[in-house]
């Protein structure tokens, strides 16, 4: 459930923005983690279908930062099989087969499943 009422693109912009280092965003309670954001894009890209923050969440997947790829995975999983269009879900596909991809998607399926191991 989105937290925000911030349309998609300005989230990316935000995103982006803290991602290369060029700004932070703050609330009452001090600076908003890049997370936050990321969660809200994959909220729109589950809830809202929303094209643009599914290739977002597919773009973060080759990102060196393995939280960002694990939150983006983790909704990716969760949208429906033919939901996303045709050259996403190949990408998509295609990370699930590279063996260096194996344990961000193991971790991924055990947060998605709530597994132990």
């Amino acid at each position: 459930m989105r937290q925000t009422d911030l349309p998609v693109q300005k989230l990316i912009e935000i995103c982006e923005a803290q991602i290369q280092g060029k700004g932070e965003c703050h609330s009452c309670h001090g600076p908003v983690p890049v997370c936050f954001f990321i969660n809200e894009i994959g909220s729109a890209a589950l809830e809202e279908n929303d094209r643009t923050a599914q290739k977002y969440l597919l773009g973060l997947l080759n990102h060196n930062n393995e939280e960002w790829r694990l939150i983006s995975f983790c909704y990716l999983l969760q949208i429906p099989e033919g939901v996303l269009e045709a050259g996403d879900a190949a990408v998509l596909a295609e990370h699930k087969k590279k063996p260096e991809n194996a344990p961000i998607i193991r971790d991924a399926l055990n947060q998605f499943y709530n597994l132990d191991n």
